[in-house]
């Protein structure tokens, strides 16, 4: 461990703004589901702590799971986002995160 990362409490409040989550769940006929997300801690990427500054990091995400007939389930799920540190536009550090999953998945009956 670093002498840094000694003085770093990651949950630490640092810019004294509550951020906020939220997800709908929707399931229909006992056997599909959709889901959507999104959250945002609502960092101040300007605002400085102790030993580290604070990030402001945010995303929503989609995603779905349809039964199918023979066993088949479909799982499938997008999500974007981003995260954010520093004090300006000229001198921050922001990361754009995307990406998208399909996944089809079948039973094997093996008895």
């Amino acid at each position: 461990m670093s002498d840094h990362d000694r003085y770093i409490d990651y949950g630490d409040e640092i810019d004294g703004r509550p951020g906020h989550y939220g997800d709908v769940e929707v399931k229909w006929q006992g056997r599909h589901v959709l889901r959507v997300l999104h959250y945002d801690n609502c960092g101040d990427p300007a605002r400085e702590g102790y030993a580290d500054d604070a990030w402001r990091t945010r995303f929503d995400s989609i995603g779905a799971r349809i039964a199918l007939p023979s066993d088949l389930t479909l799982i499938a799920q997008a999500m974007r986002g981003d995260t954010a540190v520093g004090p300006s536009a000229a001198c921050s550090l922001r990361t754009i995160a995307r990406g998208s999953c399909l996944a089809a998945i079948r039973s094997l009956d093996t008895a």
